[in-house]
């Protein structure tokens, strides 16, 4: 178990505060609440980077996130609906992707106003995990796993 989150970065506000940024802010602990006081979270205390949904288009935010990703972070979402215009994809080896509401129902992938790619959330790495959130209005698959080895690379979608 980690003492300390290693980051959190609004989406949308161009704020991000990791651990190792030129902006010197210390890690989030994870005493505090992540998504906020008055916000329930569950299985918060492994999370690499916390994400906030803005009500706005949170494509660029959340592909940024998966894109700066590294093998073993977990990268979290606070509960709230986060809308897509485009196709978001994780080509980062074992990487946990997962919502942090009390249930699944809570965090949304919400891609009624996509424009760009078949698919929702498209994984192509092996051993990464997607759980606890929910995917909807996909112009195709909610998510897809392409060119992980083996059968299904160890990918885990929707564990419980």
């Amino acid at each position: 178990m980690n003492d300390h989150f290693s980051g959190l970065l609004a989406i949308g506000l161009l704020a991000a505060v990791t651990t190792g940024c030129s902006s010197g802010a210390a890690p989030v602990p994870t005493e505090t609440a992540p998504c906020g006081e008055s916000v329930a979270t569950a299985n918060a205390d492994d999370c690499s980077t916390v994400l906030l949904a803005t009500g706005d288009d949170d494509t660029e935010g959340v592909q940024t996130a998966l894109i700066e990703a590294q093998s073993g972070d977990s990268i979290c979402f606070c509960p709230g609906t986060y809308s897509f215009t485009k196709e978001i994809s994780l080509t980062v080896p074992d990487v946990t992707v997962k919502g942090i509401g009390s249930d699944r129902d809570q965090v949304i992938f919400d891609f009624a106003d996509q424009t760009v790619g078949e698919d929702g959330f498209t994984v192509t790495s092996d051993g990464c995990t997607v759980e606890h959130l929910s995917r909807r209005n996909t112009a195709g698959n909610g998510s897809v796993v392409r060119g992980a080895e083996g059968a299904d690379g160890g990918v885990m979608i929707d564990r419980a």
